[in-house]
């Protein structure tokens, strides 16, 4: 019996089947890496936090100081206060720093800043900076505020973070006075 035929038969079918699979595996990652997809567009919208102040004067006296997000995003607001005294010119007096009744109810004092304790909402405001009125008869009170904004869970139950720690990345050490970046 001759078997020489049909050895040489399972070779060339051997062959034929591995160059059958290369074939298709060489083609397979040649699309599989050619391949284009669609492009993807990732639009982003810049959040807008700007502030008013506002304030409710009668004659030299201050009955009220809020702080009203006018953005189309919550914010954080935190703001600082210069209060000198001055005669009747406009001049400051001296350098005696000025005592005002801040409302530390909704304001933390923390290095010469106030920082708003709770999230202000879009069209929202800060309660009364003041905890009465102040009568600036003999005074000169500037007020800059600064806001940034707010996302998440700040100063919940399950997350209690202050405002300068969560908005401004910032806590103080009153032992040593120095601030450091959370």
């Amino acid at each position: 019996m001759y078997t020489g035929n049909h050895n040489t038969r399972k070779y060339l079918s051997l062959i034929i089947l591995l160059i059958l699979i290369s074939t298709l595996t060489i083609g397979g990652t040649f699309a599989w890496l050619s391949s284009e997809t669609q492009p993807v567009n990732n639009y982003f919208t810049k959040g807008s936090v700007p502030i008013t102040p506002d304030e409710t004067l009668e004659g030299q006296v201050k009955k009220s100081v809020t702080i009203q997000n006018s953005g189309n995003f919550p914010a954080l607001i935190r703001l600082a206060i210069t209060a000198n005294h001055i005669d009747q010119n406009g001049n400051i007096i001296d350098g005696k720093p000025v005592s005002l009744p801040i409302n530390t109810a909704d304001w933390d004092l923390i290095n010469g800043i106030y920082y708003y304790k709770r999230i202000v909402q879009p069209g929202s405001e800060t309660s009364n900076l003041f905890s009465k009125e102040v009568d600036y008869t003999d005074m000169e009170i500037n007020i800059m505020a600064q806001s940034v904004q707010a996302s998440g869970n700040f100063g919940t139950e399950e997350n209690p973070v202050s405002a300068s720690q969560y908005a401004w990345k910032m806590n103080y050490n009153a032992e040593t006075r120095v601030w450091t970046e959370s």
